[in-house]
């Protein structure tokens, strides 16, 4: 008895067999169970039943001893309700049958009881498995636990434990029957529901969304009902089970699930001690008790003692009173719980583990639509984790997606525009490349309406009736084959749109993985009635499906290297998970190269992983633009592969038992499989074109790929590589782009040792002590020579440390240089630029220099301050002017010259580079168009010019009549462009481009060494990006940066850790710190200073000195003396508490994330920005309006446009290196006073401050402004930061804190 106390209940298994039973075996399987043929002493309950099931007289109660005849399975009383007499049950022919016809006789009992009880009839089963000898036990269980509940509270009612289940939360219950719909009065069950929420019952026919039917089944079924024969009966029962049956259809079970979701969790109660609870419980709608089984549940235990002393008067040893019957219920409902946890997470790990080898199709419903995600029920899993349900959008890599939430279902639109290569040249895109699942047909709403009524009230006189429903029905079916094919053959092969809302089906495949220790499923792929697929794992998780595993534990330990190998070593895998996140993250915004029923040929190498072969028409592909590239990445699937045979009957037996694989194949076909594959690309050879053309051999040219399996998959333990090999699949290339096959080869050339100064790159690698290995020429020590005055400003110089800085790099191999905001570290790095490029031409050398940065931006600024003291310089004895040339990547090249599109096979990673044009103020000194002047000072170059130029001409030709150039005219235009480039880049003394560009090919093949790199913005580059640079020099390194400000954007949280410290960062403690600020007015100084930089920033006497704005004056006047700050402050802050929206969904369509807006927060900063105009005359060029959210930037230029303001927003990020007189901030994130928690988890501060705790953002944020700062935020918020709160704390110190309607009144416009 303590035993089971202790345990409350039994505990069993996925397929309901017991793990813990609650007595020991030989109570619970031996003398207290009913054996066939053992006398047992039983409590007995006798009712009075008439032939429909109605109670007559009083019920009694008593003991008796009985003697079982049989033990009969579910799976056996189910075949003797069906009519079949099983032959392997032990009982003589008499008794046999006698046990026939009482089973057959309760089982009619029970469904009057039943069919009274719901108030209808063919009400849907629990259970697919033997439902009917299910039906007979519930309802008998049902009537006994009723009649035992009423009886002991007649009789002990302070002891009695009931099973009490609340009433669902109203407001909850009413949201379900709002967004269910017509879809409540489809099943008998949610019609109840929604009757009991009050909603009134909707007009069938104004459904929009169809009924989808498993079609095939539902013709099956009808068949039978044609033909009025003696089968009648039982074919209309089986029919009607079909029909009512919610598990037989998808979207009525997702609002089942949603429906009991909105219930209450059952408890155990006794009257005494929980008053709260209801005595009812809601679901049945009656008094209940758990009396039945006191072999596995303790409460049954108690119950039925508790019977015998108060109803039967037996004299008992046990006695309870009602603080213990109280305990006893609290126990048993949290075991009940833990039981039923276990049970559940037993079942799905199950699951997983058979899905792990051979991975399941089946059907999901669309549960929600919402901005940035689609949430999917899986009906064959009840089980399936809510987190692996949900999809982002970005992951279906739409071209475009759209939310339409005006409607009742708010719907998403997506659209791909997909470029495919079918290798064996069938009609259909994706033919016979769809999920094995099964075959849905629609049907309308009201005509399935019709069909449930006809069966709710059926009888002879309704046989008709049926047969004409039935009728329509099946030329629904008909129709909407037809119009559903017809669509598919007008369809664009290159552009597929789809539609998906909630109700709508979809095909999924799940397949499981490794978790936190155990296997967990999640959906691996998405598919569409036509074929269309979308591996949502590799777009989900791009490191795990294409780079090698590793160790992120390993990764987040700082490093200290002793050679360049174990450099290389520690970097290489994480350049190749960076590489694997952003190039599908890129994939999503580009167009996708497939091949469809494409060959591989497959081999098993050294460490078990596969090896493939792929070859195909090179011209082919060439014409719709599919390239194949080295360090591309492939995933692979064929679809409908044979399961073996040894599986096919393990589920085989399964299934007939009722396990696993009957209930999860319910729609899908369990003795078929499919395989997805991730690779790379390892190898690449084409035959010679040329020489083939020459010979006459061939006309066609063939691309032959070596690609290597990236991360294992089990089905290749079992299935024969014979069978994949001789299965043809599609393939997606998702190209790997060039910056991360230089990082590659970069850190390859670190581990060989090739091509770079080893004494020079251990100085930051190794951390060695610097030696010198540069002797400059250049003006020693005095200030004024080295000051660059046509730049500066008349009778302007460097200031002691930007001195300090030039003159050590001038004279040092390695120089790093941290320049806070304001400090002129661009400036700084100009100066150096100058007087290396000039040191480099004095002696002739030929050497040249590369100034680098991560973002075009920063290269241009450099190479305009570069060009204009160029102009400035000229002619000046002494000085020869420098060549210049600025080198930008080849998509930007490509949006000057349209042609290049042509040899554009796909876009690379750098998404927000892509966006930016170059600069108009640079096309005479950057090299694509320098190579196109034909006005060109040199002949060769002028005859050059000229053929590119003809050659373009030709290809915008050929663009616009979507023809493919010949092999020999793209080779031609190749070496002309080549040879051209290549004269320039020889030319040059000064390279201006980004760090990635700096590894480029075109570079490296020049005839003249990189003795100087100079990298700017180095705060903002990861390692690797550094790296690709530093590498290329012989003779010194200068880094630039401010590791205080912006990070480096890392994409895959798994090595943000590592990556997000920069090489610059990493050598911080050698950094020279610029220290003079000459931007922001000390006031506005001081904070950043004291948190950043440790108060070492001081104002330049020229800002000290400067005329000071009469805004803030002016506006601190508005309030009462005692309220204003004293002095006079150009700050404040604004809190104002608004509401947070996510961004639309377009823009995920477009490579964005999620990210948040705040209208009323909006609508704030627009009415500063009018203010400080109009009232304070601030011109609309001295502002500007920053914001951390891409979203918040859309929707204040939206409102500032429809106010015909001009002022300028950007994101905190797009800031970095600008400035303006005024600044607003917006920090967008905002929470309402009963959200706000006294000591908030780590989590909670993710979810709630997002990266306003990032304290680069907020330092860059904070160091725009050169006259005044006004930031509106929520103080709810921000206060859970330590930094912000800080500077909330100096601003309530200055009284510079206002509240939103202080603010409003003070921001006053016309």
């Amino acid at each position: 008895d303590q035993r089971a106390r202790a345990l409350g209940t039994s505990v069993y298994d996925y397929n309901g067999s017991v793990r813990l039973p609650m007595l020991p075996k030989r109570f619970s399987a031996g003398s207290s169970s009913l054996l066939p043929n053992q006398p047992r002493q039983v409590v007995s309950i006798s009712f009075i039943l008439d032939d429909q099931g109605k109670r007559r007289g009083q019920i009694e109660f008593g003991t008796k001893i009985i003697r079982s005849c049989c033990k009969l399975s579910y799976e056996k009383a189910e075949q003797i309700i069906a009519g079949q007499s099983p032959v392997d049950i032990a009982v003589y022919n008499q008794a046999l049958q006698r046990l026939c016809d009482d089973v057959r006789l309760l089982y009619q009992l029970s469904q009057r009881i039943r069919t009274r009880r719901l108030k209808g009839r063919y009400h849907a089963s629990m259970t697919t498995n033997s439902a009917s000898a299910h039906e007979l036990v519930e309802e008998f269980m049902i009537m006994t636990n009723w009649a035992v509940a009423k009886t002991l509270i007649r009789n002990c009612e302070d002891l009695c434990i009931l099973n009490s289940q609340s009433s669902p939360n109203e407001s909850r219950l009413q949201e379900w029957a709002e967004n269910a719909g017509v879809f409540a009065q489809l099943s008998a069950r949610l019609a109840k529901a929604a009757q009991k929420a009050g909603l009134s019952t909707r007009d069938a026919s104004t459904a929009k969304q169809p009924m989808n039917v498993l079609g095939e089944t539902f013709r099956l079924l009808s068949t039978k009902l044609f033909n009025f024969d003696a089968e009648y009966d039982s074919a209309l029962e089986e029919f009607a089970r079909f029909v009512c049956s919610e598990r037989a259809h998808p979207q009525l079970a997702l609002w089942v699930s949603k429906y009991l979701r909105t219930m209450q969790r059952a408890e155990y109660t006794t009257t005494s001690t929980d008053l709260q609870f209801p005595q009812k419980h809601h679901e049945l709608g009656m008094t209940y008790c758990h009396f039945t089984s006191p072999l596995r549940r303790f409460v049954d235990l108690v119950l039925q003692r508790l019977l015998k002393k108060y109803v039967l008067r037996s004299e008992i040893e046990s006695s309870y009173d009602d603080e213990e019957v109280g305990i006893i219920g609290l126990d048993c409902s949290f075991r009940r719980r833990r039981a039923k946890i276990y049970g559940r997470e037993t079942a799905l790990l199950k699951f997983a583990c058979d899905i792990h080898r051979y991975p399941i199709a089946t059907v999901a419903v669309v549960e929600k639509v919402s901005n940035g995600f689609i949430e999917l029920y899986v009906p064959d899993c009840s089980h399936f984790p809510s987190s692996a349900r949900k999809i982002r959008l970005s992951p279906l890599c739409a071209s475009k997606a759209n939310l339409d939430s005006l409607s009742n279902f708010p719907t998403v639109n997506l659209e791909w525009n997909i470029a495919v290569l079918t290798d064996r040249r069938q009609p259909s895109l994706f033919a016979d490349r769809s999920l094995p699942v099964t075959k849905f047909e629609s049907v309308s709403i009201s005509t399935w309406t019709k069909l449930i009524r006809c069966l709710a009230q059926f009888n002879n006189d309704k046989k008709s009736e049926l047969r004409e429903i039935l009728s329509i029905i099946r030329k629904e079916f008909d129709t909407n084959i037809k119009v559903a094919s017809l669509e598919s053959t007008k369809k664009d092969k290159s552009s597929i749109r789809k539609q998906l809302s909630a109700n709508n089906l979809v095909s999924v495949q799940i397949a499981s993985s490794m978790k936190q220790g155990l296997l967990q499923p999640y959906i691996q792929l998405l598919a569409f009635p036509d074929g269309l697929s979308v591996c949502v794992e590799h777009n989900t998780h791009a490191a795990d499906c294409f780079a090698p595993a590793f160790d992120s534990q390993q990764l987040r330990k700082l490093r200290t290297f002793r050679s360049f190998r174990d450099y290389a070593s520690h970097w290489l895998p994480i350049v190749q998970i960076e590489s694997a996140t952003a190039s599908v993250k890129a994939s999503g915004t580009a167009t996708p190269s497939l091949i469809s029923n494409l060959a591989v040929r497959w081999s098993r190498v050294e460490d078990g992983l596969l090896q493939g072969f792929v070859e195909f028409d090179k011209r082919y592909a060439d014409k719709r633009k599919v390239a194949c590239r080295l360090g591309d990445y492939v995933c692979l699937r064929y679809f409908n592969i044979k399961l073996p045979e040894v599986e096919r009957e393990r589920r085989e037996k399964e299934g007939a038992q009722g396990g696993i694989w009957e209930a999860r194949s319910s729609f899908g076909n369990r003795y078929v499989f499919n395989i997805v594959i991730h690779c790379q690309v390892i190898e690449t050879s084409e035959e010679d074109y040329f020489e083939s053309l020459k010979e006459g051999k061939q006309e066609r040219k063939k691309c032959m790929l070596t690609i290597r399996q990236c991360a294992p998959f089990p089905a290749t333990n079992v299935i024969s590589l014979e069978t994949i090999s001789s299965t043809s699949c599609v393939a997606q290339f998702i190209h790997c782009s060039p910056p991360f096959r230089r990082k590659t080869r970069s850190l390859n050339e670190l581990f060989t040792g090739e091509n770079v100064n080893e004494n020079l790159l251990k100085q930051i690698i190794l951390v060695e002590n610097q030696t010198q290995l540069w002797n400059s020429s250049l003006p020693a020590d005095d200030c004024r020579r080295l000051s660059l005055t046509e730049m500066l400003g008349k009778e302007q110089f460097l200031n002691k440390n930007q001195y300090r800085a030039v003159r050590r790099a001038l004279d040092n191999d390695f120089t790093s240089i941290q320049g806070p905001p304001g400090t002129g570290k661009t400036v700084t790095g100009v100066h150096i630029a100058w007087w290396l490029g000039q040191d480099n031409v004095a002696k002739s050398c030929h050497l040249h220099l590369y100034y680098c940065a991560p973002s075009n931006e920063a290269v241009d600024l450099v190479a305009k301050m570069l060009k204009q003291l160029n102009n400035l310089k000229r002619g000046q004895e002494g000085v020869k002017p420098l060549t210049l040339l600025r080198v930008y990547g080849g998509s930007i090249e490509s949006q000057s010259y349209k042609g290049l599109s042509l040899f554009k096979r796909y876009r690379p990673p750098g998404i927000p580079e892509v966006q930016k044009m170059e600069s108009e103020d640079l096309k005479d000194i950057a090299l694509h168009h320098r190579i196109r002047d034909e006005l060109h000072s040199n002949l060769l170059a002028q005859r050059q010019a000229k053929q590119i130029r003809d050659f373009e001409v030709l290809f915008a030709q050929y663009v616009k009549n979507d023809v493919v150039p010949t092999e020999e005219e793209a080779e031609e235009y190749k070496v002309c462009v080549n040879a051209a480039q290549r004269r320039e880049i020889d030319s040059a003394d000064v390279i201006l481009c980004t760090c990635m560009e700096a590894g480029s090919a075109r570079l490296r093949r020049s005839r003249r060494s990189t003795a100087q790199v100079i990298v700017d913005e180095a705060g903002q580059c990861t390692e690797p990006e550094t790296i690709v640079a530093v590498v290329q020099a012989q003779r010194k390194i200068v880094l630039i940066g401010d590791h205080k400000q912006l990070q480096p954007v890392v994409q895959d949280r798994r090595i943000a850790d590592t990556l997000s410290q920069s090489m610059f960062e990493r050598l911080s403690c050698r950094a020279l710190m610029l220290n003079e600020q000459y931007r922001m007015h000390e006031d506005l100084c001081s904070f950043p200073s004291l948190m950043f930089y440790k108060d070492q920033l001081k104002t330049a006497v020229g800002v000290t000195k400067r005329r000071q704005s009469i805004v803030w004056s002016h506006f601190w006047k508005q309030l009462k003396s005692a309220e204003r700050p004293s002095p006079v402050k150009p700050y404040c802050f604004v809190n104002i508490q608004g509401k947070e929206e996510i961004n639309a969904v377009s823009e995920i369509g477009k490579g964005g994330e999620e990210s948040k807006s705040n209208a009323t927060e909006a609508d704030l900063v627009i009415r500063i920005a009018t203010s400080l105009t109009q009232m304070y005359s601030v011109p609309l060029t001295g502002i500007r309006i920053l914001t951390p959210y891409t979203a918040q930037k859309a929707l204040l230029e939206k409102k500032l446009r429809q106010k015909y303001v001009s002022a300028r927003v950007c994101t905190i990020s797009e800031s970095q290196g600008g400035e303006a007189d005024f600044i607003i901030l917006s920090t967008v994130r905002s929470l309402p006073d009963h959200r706000v928690i006294k000591h908030p988890t780590r989590h909670w501060r993710e979810e709630n401050v997002g990266f306003l705790a990032d304290e680069h953002q907020m330092n860059v944020a904070l160091t725009r402004a050169k006259r005044g700062l006004v930031i509106v935020g929520n103080e709810n918020v921000l206060r859970f930061c330590h930094m912000w709160r800080k500077l909330l704390k100096m601003y309530k110190s200055h009284r510079c804190f206002l509240s939103s309607s202080q603010a409003k009144e003070m921001f006053f416009i016309r």
